[in-house]
């Protein structure tokens, strides 16, 4: 309303403005008028001026009541040439728009546009580079309307004692010195403008500029203040401005009273204040005041000042600052989070009233330095307070709103009934405290019925008028087993939550409890459901022979309606032999998974059978299968010795060969012969490791013995040494062109002789002999091949390679090599060289041919592109010198050990900076220790970065090669391992008697973030072993299947973090806690009469000779002897033996469960009641099988079924 009435008041000047159309001048190219001034001195009050567009280098003056219009703003230009006023107003009622008006020049008195008289309308320009953009001086009623007013020196708009009304809006002020600068003007309307990034203010408001209206601008990103008002500039009303980044403080009082800063000013990230006052009888209310550097507000030697209903938080001091501050009310404000104090009164802040204010998260809520001096409540009253409250007296603290604390309230009235103390002995006497619940939405469970496995998440909506101090999930399962957990970490807005998957299936109720710092409140009752889930489908695409020793490889096609295959696990459990293994398969592709196993030195049968999970437990197990293990390769004979021998026996020959088969070698044997001798045959002495050796002593001297030596395996297969052994003495190397010569002569026969060696050299020629040589004509590698044909005709062949490469030769001229020998003491007598090994054109190895010298690191380096080698005396890995082989310069090179003289290691970015001096020299040679040797490391200095080739990583040493300076500063990434943990048993393991706990060890510190097993919450079940290692053991009569374990650690040192989970198969090991008296006995009291009266009929049957072959069992023990067996409860099977491979169980022809650890106790605890069959099959470790054939039986067992 207050605006509106403005607004009218002020188009009041214009209701005598006509209809009729005004005499129009133009001013342009080709028209009457080329000057504007021109046109202006030809018109009198009430003309039109139309400017078309050009530039236009005037000063202009008007004089009478005209309207001065251009063509387009963007267009037209008056420039005032850098001199004076661009254009000045000497008439009342004159209107200037859609120009771009500029470049007055810099005189501090100068304008681009200057108004002297009254009620003009200045809309549409662009007013900039000039001193002031607009000066109104002494003028009333103008209306300056979207413009663009920006880059102006002094000001963009000047009001100097201008007053009465003026209406300044919707312009955009920007890049001047202050935005708007009003000296001893009141009455005016500033709103709806853009000021920003001026160099000094956004609105500047000096010496008793009184009853000005600031309404709905943005004031931000200003060098000083957003808004400043200095030296009894009263009555103003500030409201519903954003007044934020601005380099000093955001709004700024000195001096002034009786202002309103209320309704929606946003002051926010300020570099000095967010709102500083130094007056009195100011409003500050409905302000939102946050994030600013120093304090949110700062009152000094003020007085009378209310400041109400403000939100005040997260400044970097404290909320409100009070500096020799008196009779200020504060009262009903939010203030939070602000990092010193949330209210701060100085020794001298005297008689203010502090009271209805709610402070929380402060660092200190409040401090009050003076004697007792400020008064922090009011008399207890019936009112509605800040925290939706019925009493109102003093402030709500959030230190001090729990019984904990303190904080008891024995009538229930929510004010406390004991003071709070603020400081020293300065206190609150009437605190407030909390008497509403949290609110509590209905909890919502998604979906609603779930399968076993999948995930359910249960949200809820929870609000408070204080803060929310704690969340649970109140949850009964199927079982009638309650859960309560928090959830208040798990938090979105105001909405809490719990993604989780539950186990078992069935219907599970439950609840949400909520409590603020005094409030318990709790939710309605809900439910949700877990349904079963379907088993995957397995199909069997192995093979259906193998070979021992050989690689086999197991392939299911597995299948599941709910998951898809990265959601499958499977295992394929494998014997063979005396191997027996439970692996996991992979994903080939698609649904296909493998899994390629080693089989044994056996030609037993493989067994094998498939176990399939999905991540939910739902799980497909598929009969035993057996594949036959054929043998169908020779044994392989390798001759590792043959010949004369002399440490064995004089005059004897000793022969030693290693057999290898894929299955079993049977028999070795070996024939031989000297001279004229008839052939004998012995055999072979095994000496273990497949190694076999036989010592002959002939009799006599003979030349030679001669020998086969001959193998078979267990199924049949043979083979023997009757071909020669081709020995090519490779690999090989050398140059382009240089003749080569190859060595055969080691080539042997043990039965005969070597008649021929013919060579195949790989590049379409051929040789032959033992020695012969060969020349290469271009660089390559090639595969050489020799075969040796012996006197029988048999042949033997065996390949080797040579490398080739094109040798560029670049030798230190002989000069410098005289040069060297002198300054080093050395006697080097032949050129050194480096060539170009691979063929790119650049050298990069090093050869002296005196066996003196080495190229240390054997590469060289870039030093201004130009190739060098550093070399050392000997095998000394410290250089003396280095060669530039571009210059066949040599240069000395010093070695020096780097002194460490600061370590500097940041744990939280796992990086390590080490600072390293060395005294200067020419070319030095730094050594220091290597810290961290698997780090990735980088050296700088003086800005300058040491290149990767240029330093080395050997032994652990760091080595660098620079022309030096004499600090150096290493940098270490990654310092910490990488974090892994082990898992024993592994992955795929056996938790069952024998092996009930589970071993986590990681490789470094770690603190434990979660860990469940199964779905269930066991982190407070682990047991640290140390700070690395932890155990858990699960119960041992849990249901028999898998389980998973998941686990999460967090790294004590650096950011390590992992997620680590592992799948266990379980068999339970122990008998369930026992029932009570009734629960166990229920079935046996009920059952007692039909007992005795079979036990009548015992006696019956005894007397009348009627034979009976069984037993009634109850919990597995005999109670009286019947016509068939007859067991209450579970059955059990118990297998004593402990060299078994596995044992199956088979109740109805149905198998139901097998194991491959023993002794072994297996138990079916399945509801049953009436006939059945049970049969057991044992294997041992060849594969052999016995069965206990069916028995029959008749059971009642009413028990829970359990999976086993």
């Amino acid at each position: 309303m207050l605006l509106f009435t403005n607004c009218v008041r002020f188009f009041v000047p214009f209701e005598n403005c006509k209809a009729d159309t005004p005499p129009t001048l133009y001013v342009g190219p080709g028209e009457t008028y080329t000057h504007i001034q021109d046109a202006i001195n030809n018109a009198t009050d009430g003309y039109r001026i139309f400017v078309y567009n050009g530039t236009y280098y005037e000063n202009l003056t008007i004089n009478y009541r005209i309207d001065l219009f251009g063509e387009d703003r963007s267009i037209t230009i008056i420039n005032g040439n850098g001199t004076d006023t661009t254009i000045t107003v000497n008439a009342n009622n004159v209107n200037i728009s859609h120009f771009t008006i500029t470049n007055n020049g810099s005189m501090r008195n100068g304008s681009n546009i200057q108004v002297n008289r009254g009620r003009s309308i200045i809309t549409d320009n662009i007013i900039s580079n000039g001193y002031h953009g607009v000066y109104l001086n002494n003028s009333d009623g103008h209306l300056i309307y979207d413009n663009i007013i920006e880059e102006n020196t002094g000001n963009g708009i000047r009001l100097n004692q201008s007053d009465s009304n003026t209406n300044i809006s919707y312009n955009t002020i920007k890049g001047n010195g202050n935005g708007l600068y009003l000296y001893s003007s009141g009455g005016n309307k500033i709103y709806n403008n853009v000021i920003q990034y001026n160099d000094a203010n956004g609105v500047f408001l000096n010496s008793t500029c009184n009853d000005n209206y600031i309404v709905n601008n943005n004031c931000s990103y200003n060098n000083h203040s957003g808004i400043y008002l200095n030296d009894y500039s009263n009555y103003s009303t500030i409201s519903n401005n954003q007044i934020n980044r601005n380099n000093d403080s955001g709004l700024v009082l000195e001096n002034c009273s009786w202002a309103i800063i209320a309704n929606g000013n946003t002051i926010r990230r300020n570099t000095n204040y967010g709102l500083m006052i130094i007056g009195s009888s100011n409003t500050i209310q409905r302000n939102t005041i946050t994030y600013n550097k120093k304090d949110g507000m700062y009152f000094s030697a003020d007085d009378n000042n209310t400041i109400s209903s403000n939100s005040i938080g997260f400044n970097t001091l404290a909320g409100i600052r009070l500096y020799n501050s008196t009779a200020d009310y504060i009262y009903s404000n939010e203030i939070n989070n602000n990092s010193q104090y949330g209210i701060y009164l100085d020794f001298f802040t005297i008689d203010n009233s502090i009271y209805n204010n709610y402070l929380h998260d402060n660092t200190v809520n409040a401090a009050d330095k003076s004697l007792r001096r400020n008064s922090w409540n009011i008399t207890k009253t019936d009112g509605l307070n800040i925290i939706g409250g019925t009493k109102l007296s003093g402030n709500y603290w959030d230190n001090y709103d729990e019984i904990s604390e303190g904080a008891n309230d024995n009538d229930g009235d929510g004010i406390a009934d004991s003071p709070y103390t603020i400081y020293a002995s300065n206190t609150d006497s009437g605190p407030l405290l909390d008497t509403i619940k949290p609110h509590i939405e209905t909890p919502q469970a998604s979906p609603s019925s779930q399968t076993l496995g999948k995930y359910t998440n249960i949200s809820v909506t929870i609000t408070d008028n204080t803060k929310i101090k704690a969340v649970y999930l109140n949850i009964t399962n199927p079982n009638g087993q309650r859960n309560n957990f928090s959830i208040v970490q798990n938090k979105t807005g105001n909405t809490y939550y719990c993604n989780k998957r539950f186990s078992p299936t069935g219907n599970y109720t439950y609840y949400i409890i909520a409590k603020d710092p005094r409030n318990w409140n709790h939710s309605v009752n809900r439910t949700f459901s877990i349904r079963p889930g379907d088993p995957p489908t397995i199909k069997d695409n192995s093979p259906t022979s193998g070979a021992p020793s050989m690689n086999f490889t197991f392939n299911a096609t597995v299948t599941s309606k709910d998951a898809v295959a990265s959601d499958l696990q499977v295992y394929v459990v494998w014997s063979h032999g005396n191997t027996l293994n439970n692996s996991t398969m992979a994903i080939s592709h698609g649904n296909y998974f493998v899994k390629t196993a080693l089989l044994a030195h056996s030609i037993a049968n493989l067994t094998y059978h498939f176990y399939a999970t999905d991540k939910w437990g739902n799980h497909a197990v598929t009969e035993n299968k057996k594949v036959k293990i054929t043998d169908t390769r020779r044994p392989v004979i390798r001759i590792n010795r043959y010949g004369p021998s002399f440490e064995d026996l004089p005059n004897s020959y000793t022969f030693g060969v290693t057999v290898t088969d894929d299955s079993i070698v049977s028999n070795v044997t070996i024939e031989y012969w000297y001279n004229n001798s008839n052939k004998m045959t012995a055999n072979m002495d095994s000496m273990g490791n497949n190694y076999y050796k036989k010592v002959i002593v002939p009799e006599g001297s003979p030349e030679k013995v001669f020998c086969v030596i001959n193998a078979t395996d267990v199924a049949g297969n043979t083979n023997d040494t009757k071909k020669p052994v081709a020995c090519h003495g490779g690999p090989y190397s050398g140059f382009v062109l240089e003749e080569i010569r190859f060595n055969g002569s080691r080539s042997y026969d043990l039965d005969g002789t070597i008649n021929s060696y013919a060579w195949n050299f790989g590049d379409g020629t051929i040789g032959n002999g033992s020695r012969p040589t060969h020349t290469y004509y271009s660089n390559g590698s090639y595969t050489v091949s020799l075969t040796v044909t012996d006197n029988e005709g048999k042949n033997g062949t065996n390949r080797t390679s040579i490398y080739i490469v094109t040798l560029a030769m670049h030798k230190i001229p002989a000069p410098q090599l005289t040069l060297l020998n002198a300054r080093f003491n050395l006697t080097l007598s032949e050129q050194f060289f480096c060539y170009d090994s691979d063929g790119n054109g650049v050298v990069d190895t090093f050869v002296d041919p005196n066996h003196i010298l080495t190229a240390v690191h054997n590469r060289p380096i870039t030093l201004s592109d130009n190739i060098c080698f550093l070399l050392s005396i000997g095998d000394d890995p410290v250089p003396e010198f280095f060669w530039n082989t571009t210059t066949d310069r040599i240069f000395s090179i010093g070695h020096t050990i780097g002194i460490v003289q600061n370590m500097v290691i940041d744990d939280a970015n796992e990086q390590a900076i080490m600072d390293v001096t060395v005294d200067k020299e020419q070319w030095i040679y730094i050594e220091v220790n290597d810290q961290y040797p698997n780090s990735p490391v980088s050296i700088t200095t003086k800005n300058r970065i040491i290149s990767s080739d240029k330093f080395w990583r050997e032994n652990q040493k760091i080595y660098v090669f620079d022309d030096p300076e004499t600090e150096y500063q290493f940098t270490f990434d990654n310092i910490f391992p990488i974090l892994t943990v082990t898992f024993s048993p592994p992955d795929g393991g056996v938790i069952n008697g024998d092996n009930p706990t589970i071993k986590i060890t990681y490789n470094v510190p770690v603190t434990i973030i979660s860990a469940t097993f199964n779905s269930i919450n066991i982190e407070s079940n682990l047991l640290s072993l140390d700070d690395k290692s932890y155990t858990y053991t699960p119960s041992g009569y849990l249901e028999n299947g898998t389980y998973p374990l998941e686990i999460n650690a967090q790294a004590l040192q650096g950011k390590g973090f992992l997620s680590s989970s592992a799948m266990y198969f379980y068999f339970a090991y122990e008998i369930p806690p026992q029932k009570s008296f009734l629960e166990k006995n229920w079935l046996g009291m009920v059952l007692g009469g039909c007992i005795g009266a079979i036990g009548g009929l015992l006696i019956f049957f005894r007397l009348k000779n009627v034979s009976i072959d069984g037993f009634i069992y109850m919990k597995n023990r005999k109670i009286v002897p019947f016509f068939k067996s007859i067991i209450v409860g579970p059955v059990s099977v118990r297998i004593p033996d402990e060299h078994l491979s596995k044992a199956e169980f088979y109740v109805d022809g149905v198998l139901k469960d097998e194991t491959t650890t023993f002794p072994a106790l297996w138990q079916w605890n399945e509801k049953a009641f009436m006939k059945h069959t049970l049969e057991t099959k044992v294997y041992d470790v060849d594969g052999n099988s016995a069965s206990s054939g069916e028995m029959e039986f008749y059971i009642f067992n009413l028990s829970k079924s359990k999976e086993n």
